[in-house]
């Protein structure tokens, strides 16, 4: 932990401050942080669409639990079983539709990124 401290401390007989603010600027870069390269808006927007899309995929796990609790403690209640049931089957169908998305997504925001880059599929 110490070795890496030393990163940040700037090098003797160097001019203080702008060789500390070079020395984070360095680390920084070879570190892999956020912010060391330029984000694109291509790199936003497939961002924000896994983000949605993983937060879609988390309500569907959320209720697939409800619908199974709810199954659980139906108590022969033919009516909140049948509810459990449907509800199951539909969050299995709404993940299964959100892995198909973040596929297709996934897919064409490569291409999209390999015509940009390199002019050809």
């Amino acid at each position: 932990m110490l070795l890496g401290f030393n990163v940040f401390l700037p090098a003797a007989g160097a001019t203080g401050f702008d060789e500390l603010l070079n020395n984070l600027n360095l680390f920084q870069t070879h570190s892999g942080l956020p912010g060391t390269n330029e984000t694109s808006l291509l790199d936003i927007i497939f961002g924000l669409i896994n983000s949605l899309l993983g937060l879609l995929g988390l309500l569907f796990v959320v209720l697939l639990l409800y619908a199974g609790f709810t199954y659980m403690t139906a108590q022969g209640d033919s009516e909140k079983v049948t509810k459990a049931k449907a509800t199951i089957k539909n969050s299995v169908i709404g993940v299964a539709i959100i892995i198909l998305a973040y596929v297709i997504t996934n897919v064409v925001f490569t291409i999209i990124v390999n015509v940009a880059n390199k002019g050809k599929i």
